[in-house]
């Protein structure tokens, strides 16, 4: 019986694990990025600018009390909110489309330990 219920729990923190999405374009010709950074269906930051030259990571502009940084080549994401950090994992490998733009996929999920 403890089994089940030890599976249920792990899937249904699974399912849970990563909550934060950011999607976007970074144009590496001008360093010009664009991206939104969503939970569920709700925007909570977002970027449309050039950043190349510029601080390195790169603040997003985001709702009160969240934070979200990126890296200028779009290798690093980093996003906290009510105490909790959470750490990017890239969802696809980088790819480029037609006019060399590098396309960003991230998830993020609570940091094991405490760090962004």
């Amino acid at each position: 019986m403890k089994l089940p219920i030890f599976t249920l729990v792990a899937l249904l923190q699974l399912t849970q694990a990563c909550v934060v999405r950011l999607e976007g374009v970074y144009t590496p010709g001008n360093g010009h990025m664009k991206l939104k950074v969503t939970t569920g269906l709700h925007p909570i930051c977002h970027l449309d600018e050039t950043i190349r030259g510029k601080r390195d990571p790169y603040w997003l502009n985001c709702e009160n009390d969240v934070y979200s940084w990126i890296s200028h080549d779009g290798s690093q994401f980093a996003y906290a909110a009510n105490g909790v950090d959470y750490h990017g994992v890239p969802t696809r490998y980088p790819m480029l489309d037609a006019d060399s733009n590098v396309l960003l996929y991230w998830d993020a999920c609570p940091e094991m330990h405490g760090k962004v």
